[in-house]
């Protein structure tokens, strides 16, 4: 810890300090993110086949008492339903991937920090995994009361390198680490090739790539994406 300590403060310059401070703003000023900004489907499938079950328990239900005359009103709070399930259920998913890259600061080895990003991408696939096939089972059962074969879709089985990425981003958004320029740079200056090899050296790259392009993200003054 004191070892630690002192190699950071060796390694801190004022181009570190003035980059963990833009990007702790950045990180806050991007909390709006969700899964649809970064066209990242596979947390949204779970959160999609709650909020349609939903609906048709609810809508079976006020069809027997109300008829149609409030199907306008439903068809709003199924809306607003939607967007707080959309909200909240990704992150649930998120929360282990989350937790890990906010306890990489407390790492004080270039192997132990390595091994915190190696957690963080295999509980980001874990994740994404558990979310596709949840969506499995859930189409499944859908399609045993279809009749035509003909409408089943495939999905995907397993989350794919552009799933990663940007749910790497995601998590970092959200995590908000803190001093994660200062643990990147410990990394890449006291990680042996060795320990760069191989899946940890994969997952390392997965986190630089997620803090370059957050880094190099264009934002309005309001903090949005600038499409221009």
């Amino acid at each position: 810890s004191k070892c630690r300590h002192v190699i950071d403060t060796i390694l801190e310059n004022d181009d570190i300090r003035q980059g963990e401070q833009d990007l702790k703003e950045r990180l806050n000023l991007l909390q709006f993110v969700s899964p649809q900004h970064l066209e990242l489907n596979p947390l949204l499938l779970s959160t999609t086949s709650k909020c349609n079950e939903n609906k048709n328990k609810e809508t079976s239900s006020d069809n027997d008492e109300y008829g149609h005359e409030h199907e306008h009103e439903h068809e709003l709070e199924h809306k607003n339903m939607i967007e707080n399930e959309s909200n909240h259920g990704w992150k649930e998913g998120l929360c282990k991937p989350i937790l890990s890259l906010q306890s990489l600061n407390k790492q004080h080895s270039p192997e132990r920090v390595l091994n915190n990003i190696l957690k963080v991408y295999k509980e980001i696939n874990e994740s994404l995994q558990t979310t596709i096939k949840h969506h499995q089972q859930q189409q499944q059962q859908q399609q045993q009361h279809e009749q035509d074969s003909h409408s089943k879709t495939k999905i995907q089985s397993m989350p794919g390198a552009d799933d990663i990425l940007p749910t790497m981003i995601l998590a970092t958004i959200h995590a908000q680490p803190s001093n994660l320029l200062s643990n990147l740079q410990f990394v890449e200056s006291f990680a042996s090739e060795e320990l760069m090899r191989g899946e940890a050296g994969y997952a390392f790259t997965n986190l630089y790539s997620a803090v370059q392009f957050i880094r190099e993200l264009n934002l309005d003054k309001d903090g949005q994406h600038d499409d221009d």
